[in-house]
């Protein structure tokens, strides 16, 4: 762990913004490729250690390798770059393709899935990649989201075209278990490298 630690400082540190577009668009792709290189390093040494993970780490820790090293990366780089990440990628966003598009969609993804309070700071930004981003989830607006659904209620209640039995509405319980495998996964894919 201090290896794993010790390393993505030295990245962590070599990973600097500029402050041109240019040197803008190298960090963006820098930090992508680093994104990318752990995912597939995690991927390839986690087996490796299965026997330390089996015998020591989920017994002990209560955890295991692959949450162990996903944190440290979160710590040492997430956490250091991902405010400065998105300024850069808000600057790049506004000249056309500077960067590539699957390049920031691959990048805002990943920072959307591993650093969670950036996700109403920045959901606006967010919500150019990710569908779900600008959901109105806040306080303040819930009376409103709620008088805004039950209206759309009424008006397809009435609306003769549509039709919409109970037995097609799913469960809550099915919901979470969608919702928690398809973010583990999301995870899963952003750290492969395969979006």
């Amino acid at each position: 762990m201090e290896l794993v630690s010790l390393h993505l400082q030295n990245i962590s540190d070599k990973l600097l913004p500029g402050t041109t577009l240019q040197s803008n668009c190298f960090y963006i792709t820098g930090c992508l490729e680093v994104v990318r290189k752990y995912g597939r390093a995690l991927h390839e040494i986690v087996p490796i250690f299965t026997y330390l993970n089996r015998v020591y780490i989920t017994p002990i820790l209560h955890s295991n390798l692959e949450d162990q090293l996903l944190n440290l990366f979160k710590m040492h780089i997430i956490d250091k770059h991902a405010e400065r990440l998105v300024g850069a990628m808000k600057n790049a966003r506004k000249v056309s393709f500077s960067v590539e598009p699957s390049v920031m969609a691959e990048l805002a993804q990943a920072l959307y899935s591993m650093k969670p309070n950036l996700r109403v700071s920045e959901a606006d930004f967010f919500s150019h990649y990710i569908a779900q981003a600008k959901s109105s989830t806040k306080p303040m607006s819930l009376e409103e989201d709620i008088e805004a659904t039950r209206k759309m209620q009424l008006d397809l209640q009435r609306d003769p075209n549509f039709s919409f039995t109970c037995s097609q509405k799913r469960s809550k319980e099915d919901t979470e278990i969608e919702d928690e495998e398809c973010s583990s996964s999301l995870l899963s894919s952003l750290l492969m490298g395969s979006s």
